[in-house]
């Protein structure tokens, strides 16, 4: 998903996010998904990430990913 790449850039990105959620594999703990929003902290806040491992996707797992970042 690109997010390996740069891990200076990563941190940061991940430093400036309001709110996160990842999903895993519950059979080996393995990171296969996540999301993230941004926003000022008070009012204005949008997605900016939805990444699901391409082994995983059409399964749901992202829409179960936005359900629970919505939900915060």
């Amino acid at each position: 998903m690109g997010w390996n790449r740069n891990h200076a850039t990563v941190a940061a990105a991940l430093a400036g996010s309001v709110s996160g959620v990842v999903a895993l594999d519950t059979r080996d703990g393995k990171v296969i998904g996540a999301a993230r929003a941004v926003g000022d902290g008070a009012r204005f806040f949008y997605v900016q990430d939805v990444m699901v491992l391409a082994d995983y996707q059409h399964q749901r797992i992202g829409s179960a990913i936005m359900e629970c970042l919505m939900s915060e």
